[in-house]
């Protein structure tokens, strides 16, 4: 027992310690770099989030009233969106409450599931018109709200909204309160940015003691680790991008290559993995979307699918995959659903259409899987080779292809022998 304690206070510490340390990294705002969308997170998005989410634990763990933490859901939506964006949510969210009743029952499952999948399509279509056309609604939507002046604005959060509508239709029964519909949609952590969190999760706490927060805790520094590393390759680097000097050697274009796709997966781990964290601190249950890293996560198409974003993975096999029968048509449902919900773009077409390719070539092998070291990593290397052409001005070599194949043995082999018992 002692000892189980001493560990847990030596651990406890070094949470501290390389907190701290990620703090006085990313605590530093006044310096402007290339950044992207974890830049904008960490210092528009992050502090808001982490207010409104330690918020919501303190009234959940208070065991305040289900109407004051639903009037607590609205005003963070209120301000973080306006007046407006919020007042279509509600209505929104009315509509869905009342076909879910409309539709209750063994007998009309279908026409529920047919007419919830009908408008959540279309609800994604409307709202990719209005982000991506400059209109008086568009104007009238995004004219007030904190986090309107952001990517991370009302239209990127009603993506989310009609999903979790979606879940509620499917899963709710109608004869919820419309104050839970309400706090569901509107519930402060997962709001701007996911995860998803099913209804039927939705305030489910199975477990409140201090472990969760420990483990919250944990979760939120490891994502506060990778933003402060992320920010030194930006200002190091990463941010002196000069192609002919990556070019000029297969070494130089293998390193910046595996920092350019670390800094792609951090970004997503970043946005991702604190709102999950700050639900956790509730007892909320919801899946973490980036478990993985970007090497063991990208062996294979079908492994990235079922390993990032996996709460809408989860919810798009569910809802989508196993109504289907689980047939390749299913698996072209399910990525044109996933396409609409990221929006109308020529990058995002272009990426599904690479995916659906590589799901259905692997599809026709079976589910391409393989335990062993050598096969994977070729086909590691010829997938990161693929990406690398899409995303970056790398010279693609034969030495080029050499070195990542050997680390990606290395890496692998190292993983097996891990994995084997003594």
């Amino acid at each position: 027992m002692a000892a189980t304690t001493t560990r847990m206070t030596a651990r406890v510490a070094t949470v501290a310690t390389v907190a701290a340390i990620a703090t006085v990294a990313c605590a530093d705002g006044a310096r402007e770099d290339a950044g992207g969308r974890v830049e904008e997170y960490a210092r528009r998005v992050l502090g808001w989030q982490m207010a409104r989410g330690v918020a919501c634990a303190v009234l959940a763990r208070a065991r305040a009233r289900a109407w004051v933490r639903t009037g607590f859901a609205v005003m963070c939506a209120v301000e973080a969106y306006g007046v407006w964006g919020t007042a279509c949510v509600v209505w929104a969210a009315w509509g869905a409450r009342a076909w879910a009743r409309a539709t209750y029952g063994e007998a009309r499952r279908r026409s529920r599931r047919a007419g919830a999948f009908a408008g959540v399509c279309v609800g994604f279509i409307v709202i990719d018109a209005l982000e991506r056309r400059r209109t008086y609604a568009w104007m009238f939507l995004s004219a007030s709200g904190r986090l309107n002046a952001t990517t991370f604005n009302v239209f990127k959060a009603a993506r989310y909204d009609a999903l979790r509508l979606w879940s509620y239709v499917l899963e709710g029964a109608g004869d919820e309160s419309m104050f839970k519909v309400l706090r569901y949609v509107f519930y402060p952590p997962l709001r701007v940015s996911g995860p998803l969190l099913r209804f039927r999760e939705f305030e489910r706490h199975r477990n409140r003691s201090m472990w969760r927060v420990v483990a919250s805790c944990v979760e939120i520094v490891d994502a506060c680790t990778w933003l402060a590393m992320s920010r030194l390759a930006r200002r190091s680097y990463y941010g002196a991008y000069d192609i002919d000097t990556i070019n000029s050697s297969a070494l130089h274009a293998v390193l910046f290559a595996w920092t350019h796709t670390t800094m792609i997966w951090t970004s997503s781990m970043v946005v991702f993995t604190i709102p999950h964290a700050l639900a956790l601190i509730e007892g909320q249950v919801s899946t973490r979307d980036v478990a993985l890293d970007w090497r063991s996560a990208g062996t294979s198409f079908s492994h990235f699918w079922r390993t990032f974003h996996a709460s809408l993975n989860d919810a798009f096999v569910a809802y989508i995959y196993d109504p289907l029968g689980g047939s390749t048509f299913a698996m072209f449902a399910v990525m044109a659903f996933s396409f609409l919900f990221h929006g109308f773009d020529i990058a995002w077409v272009k990426f599904f259409a690479i995916n659906a390719a590589g799901l259905a070539f692997e599809r026709a092998l079976k589910s391409y899987h393989t335990s062993r070291v050598v096969p994977t990593a070729a086909y590691q290397t010829a997938l990161f080779m693929l990406f690398t052409r899409c995303t970056m001005p790398i010279a693609i070599t034969p030495a080029f292809c050499a070195i990542n194949f050997l680390l990606f043995c290395y890496f692998h082999q190292r993983d097996a022998s891990r994995s084997t018992p003594l």
